[in-house]
């Protein structure tokens, strides 16, 4: 008898145990099918429209909320642009280069717009081109961005400011 019931325990223990090794290993092969499933369906990234109007409302919203009167031509220089995530490291390192202007080189001008409009120029070698409109100010300006995709994602690394 103790024998039998000594038998039933240990059937019982590798039954235990083989349900416990199956269920990890059904545990397993579910997350990586999850985690495949979340890689194949990432989100697709921003048009460069997009990015642009994003980062010209935040620079604007967030960057330049001082008198219009008293530009400088230096308030980028207050903004922390890499905590935006659209401009690229080469673009910062061009804009801490450059002699200060009299007029903001990221708006290229000296006055705040009411709003503007970003729309797909052209396509070059050396990325894509966006034209940024600024509305609201006695006559309509425009001037070009530059954006290329580094790990997937638009970030502009020129701003042309053709009027100036």
């Amino acid at each position: 008898m103790n024998n039998s019931k000594l038998i039933l325990g240990l059937v019982g223990l590798i039954i235990f145990c083989l349900l416990l090794i199956g269920g990890a290993i059904y545990f397993k092969i579910q997350t990586a099918s999850k985690s495949q499933n979340l890689a194949t369906s990432a989100p697709a990234t921003s048009s460069p429209e997009k990015v642009t109007q994003d980062f010209y409302k935040w620079y604007i919203e967030e960057c330049l909320l001082i008198d219009s009167d008293l530009r400088t031509g230096k308030e980028w220089q207050k903004c922390n642009l890499e905590k935006h995530g659209a401009i690229s490291e080469e673009f910062i390192k061009k804009l801490n280069d450059t002699p200060v202007k009299p007029f903001d080189p990221i708006l290229c001008g000296v006055e705040i717009p009411e709003s503007f409009t970003a729309s797909v120029d052209s396509r070059q070698d050396k990325g894509l081109e966006v034209n940024v409109s600024k509305l609201g100010l006695e006559e309509i300006s425009s001037h070009n961005v530059i954006l290329k995709k580094f790990n997937n994602n638009y970030k502009i690394t020129n701003i042309i400011c053709s009027d100036l």
